[in-house]
């Protein structure tokens, strides 16, 4: 239950705070940091940063949050895609070491492909791009969960089989 209520309260928290602190900024005449964050939406969040003291506390500290969650990410994506593309002996083993660096590898050159060709930009097109075909994965996803729970509901309203007798009791003496 924690996994759920905490990072979907930490991420309300955050957007709120920030999100209208940048709404506060715009709102109250700062155009140059209004245009920017429209021209360089890569930047916006640093700006809004820079509009307040300690600046680069904050600003550090931005960092490494984000890049934690990228490597935890990334690292948390490559266990799978290991464990999609190897033959696993048993359900609770994970894929060898050096397929889930080869994935982290690929994982890291991608996202630093597209940031270096089209800046952020390109990673909003990829994630729109992938995100039709994943609505379809999910819908087959509820499907497959709706037809299991049904079945589970058919099987436990079901009444019990009625024992066979034994065939001993059914000879003609």
């Amino acid at each position: 239950m924690g996994t759920l209520i905490i990072p979907f309260t930490f991420t309300l928290l955050w957007l709120s705070v920030f999100g209208n602190s940048a709404l506060y900024e715009i709102i109250h005449g700062n155009a140059a940091f209004a245009a920017e964050a429209v021209a360089h939406p890569e930047r916006g969040f640093y700006n809004l940063l820079a509009q307040y003291p300690a600046f680069t506390f904050s600003a550090s500290v931005a960092t490494i949050t984000g890049l934690l969650f990228y490597v935890t990410s990334a690292d948390s994506g490559a266990l799978v895609l290991g464990n999609f593309t190897s033959k696993l002996k048993d359900i609770n083993s994970d894929a060898p070491n050096w397929l889930r660096i080869f994935w982290s590898v690929v994982i890291g050159l991608l996202t630093l492909g597209m940031l270096m060709t089209n800046g952020i930009s390109a990673l909003q097109n990829a994630t729109v791009i992938m995100g039709l075909p994943f609505s379809f994965v999910i819908f087959f996803v509820m499907a497959g969960l709706y037809k299991s729970l049904k079945v589970e509901d058919y099987r436990a309203r079901a009444p019990t089989a009625i024992p066979l007798r034994d065939r001993s009791a059914c000879r003609i003496a």
